[in-house]
């Protein structure tokens, strides 16, 4: 990861971050397995919900 510090004005700040994909992939998938155990979803068991439906319905909030 690399931060870089693109505004310096007085009390305000603006950075610029560079995530390799395969990082942020690792950590997406690493928190959905986290998760996976404790969701519900209509049609599954508790706990037993598929990874890619996980991914398309929470994906985007991580």
């Amino acid at each position: 990861m690399q931060v870089t510090e693109t505004l310096n004005e007085g009390l305000r700040r603006g950075y610029r971050i560079v995530l390799p994909a395969s990082e942020l992939e690792e950590t997406v998938n690493g928190k959905l397995a986290e998760a996976q155990p404790t969701v519900e979803m209509k049609g599954f068991r508790k706990g037993k919900v598929p990874m890619a439906l996980l991914k398309k319905q929470f994906g985007q909030r991580l």
